[in-house]
């Protein structure tokens, strides 16, 4: 396994948890956002 391999396959999982970083942190705002509604109403 030659160092362009094993660095493609490190870029490949910081960009899936990079990924994984987004998707739960939109999560968190819309409960946030759904708990002030919740609050409001």
């Amino acid at each position: 396994m030659n160092s362009g391999d094993l660095h493609g396959r490190q870029k490949a999982l910081a960009d899936r948890q990079y990924i994984l970083f987004l998707i739960s942190a939109s999560f968190c705002s819309d409960v946030q956002s759904s708990s002030k509604l919740l609050q409001i109403s």
